[in-house]
Order: C-alpha cells, then sequence, then structure tokens
C-alpha cells in the first residue's frame, strides 16, 4: 500500500495514472495536486505539535505523513535537481525537517508547516540546502518563517 494510501485512505490509486494533458495544463494540474497534497500532509504534520512533543510523539500518522513529504519531494524535477545540486539525500530532507523543527520552525505561517513548505518549495529548498552546514539553524528557521508570514516568493536571501 502506498503511503498516500496508508495517510489518506483513498486506495492504491496513482495520482498521475492515465494522465495524458501536456504544457502549460499539465504543470498546472500538477501545481494544483502538489498544493492539495502538501495541504493534507502539512495538516497531518502540524496537528497539536510542540517542539518537544513532536520528537517524542512521531505516531504512524505523522511518520506516514513525513514519508509522504518526502516522496512529494524527491520526484518533482526542479526539487530533484537543486537535491542533486547539493547532493541531498532522503536521510539530509529528514535531518533539516527535525532541524527546523528544534531551532523554531515547527509551527504554522500563513497557512503553511513552515517544515514541510520548506522543504516542497524551489526558493527555501535550495537556501536550507545551502545554509545546512553554517550550523545557525535558529536564523535558517527564523528566516523560514518570516518568508512564509510575508507571503514571499523567489529566491531567498
Amino acid at each position: 500500500m502506498t503511503f498516500w494510501a496508508k495517510l489518506f485512505g483513498r486506495g492504491n490509486r496513482d495520482p498521475h495514472e492515465g494522465r495524458t494533458n501536456s504544457g502549460q495544463e499539465d504543470l498546472a494540474a500538477r501545481s494544483i495536486e502538489k498544493s492539495i497534497k502538501l495541504r493534507e500532509i502539512s495538516v497531518v504534520l502540524g496537528e497539536a505539535t510542540t517542539s518537544q512533543g513532536f520528537l517524542v510523539s512521531l505516531g504512524e500518522e505523522k511518520t506516514n505523513a513525513k514519508e509522504a513529504l518526502f516522496e512529494l519531494v524527491e520526484p518533482d524535477p526542479d526539487l530533484s535537481r537543486i537535491l542533486g545540486s547539493h547532493g541531498a539525500s532522503r536521510k539530509d530532507l529528514d535531518d533539516i525537517y527535525f532541524k527546523l523543527i528544534a531551532a523554531g520552525a515547527g509551527q504554522w505561517a500563513d497557512e503553511h508547516w513552515v517544515p514541510a513548505s520548506t522543504l516542497a518549495f524551489g526558493a527555501t529548498l535550495d537556501f536550507v540546502l545551502r545554509r545546512r552546514t553554517d550550523g545557525d539553524w535558529m536564523a535558517v528557521a527564523f528566516r523560514m518563517v518570516e518568508y512564509f508570514t510575508n507571503g514571499e516568493v523567489g529566491s531567498v536571501v
């Protein structure tokens, strides 16, 4: 059974199965589908969570949601390119996710569960991957909360 099926109980149907769209229409459909999935994942991950409670109460539902997040990120062509350019793996995504929470970004900002959205968008993913070795996770977490609170788009500086 897929993570999507476990998480959302929708059977084993692949959401991309039978797709025949191309070009702009396909891009728009994928973007909308990604946004919906990200929102569903975020609702599970961000439900009644505190930094301390999250680390000790990872239930099956949250574990499945985190895996679904990684399954959303890794096959995305743009995000895959960014991951590859930084030599990043799923383990790196997992580490970044937990470091963001531990540093204070485990919160909602303008409809975004910050740790999930940070990994799901190219500009923010690139930013955290560039900053992952400098060790200042509080500054990174603050910048991600600020980015989503202000509704910013594009490159993160």
